[in-house]
């Protein structure tokens, strides 16, 4: 990679006229020569992820390995290109998934239906920007133990809203800006039930609550900036 930003920026301008197939097929034989993990590659990551984002191709995998990357510029540039891909036009793009198996969302997640208890179980798909678990049902005013697990390597949260009110609980978290890591990107706002931690690769956490009394369809997104477009599900109260 050549060390003058101009050039560069020529490099990326001269890409941005070629078939995007052909680049980003280029580009993704390319890095495969650099370790997120080291700082003296973040840069040639960064760039790989820019080239992606200039052709409108999302790349989960390459976006989550410049989110963790060592190098604190790296990670702050990555979060724009998140913003981009996944906050100002989640349904924009083709998202690339290489050399890994993505499970489906699964039916039903309720692996204990007892009398006094529902346990339901809800994990991630990874660098999919999706939970496993669609929807489940519980009956009003049951009590409830959720387990929440993230096998994903960038960081989720799940929280549980009142019916139609996720978009507007997700907007307030986009609206916490940096501090919103303090809380857990959970803004203060009656309609949220409850929330989970957020939760970062391979950690998950138990959540004990009891339904709501009123019967309908309570919404559960996370609240991490922007994935609340794509990431959500519905509890169905009987």
């Amino acid at each position: 990679m050549h060390p003058v930003d101009g050039v560069r920026h020529r490099t990326r301008v001269e890409l941005s006229e070629r078939e995007s197939s052909e680049v980003i097929k280029a580009t993704q034989s390319w890095m495969k020569q650099f370790d997120p993990k080291k700082k003296e590659d973040a840069h040639h990551l960064l760039e790989a992820l820019w080239v992606h984002q200039q052709h409108n191709y999302r790349n989960a995998r390459l976006l989550n390995q410049v989110l963790k990357s060592p190098e604190p510029h790296a990670r702050m540039a990555a979060l724009t290109v998140q913003h981009h891909w996944y906050n100002a036009n989640p349904a924009k793009g083709a998202e690339e998934i290489v050399e890994e198996h993505i499970e489906e969302a699964k039916e039903s997640g309720v692996i204990s239906d007892t009398p006094e208890l529902t346990t339901v179980r809800i994990g991630t798909i990874p660098e999919k920007m999706k939970y496993d678990l669609a929807e489940f049902t519980v009956q009003a005013g049951k009590a409830v133990k959720l387990i929440f697990s993230n096998p994903d390597f960038m960081p989720h949260n799940v929280v549980m809203v009142n019916p139609g009110k996720a978009d507007e609980v997700g907007q307030a978290a986009i609206n916490l800006g940096a501090a919103g890591f303090d809380v857990a990107f959970v803004p203060k706002s009656k309609e949220i039930l409850w929330a989970s931690k957020l939760i970062d690769h391979k950690q998950e956490e138990e959540i004990d609550f009891k339904a709501p009394v009123k019967p309908g369809n309570y919404e559960y997104v996370c609240t991490f900036p922007g994935h609340h477009f794509v990431m959500r599900g519905v509890m169905k109260v009987k």
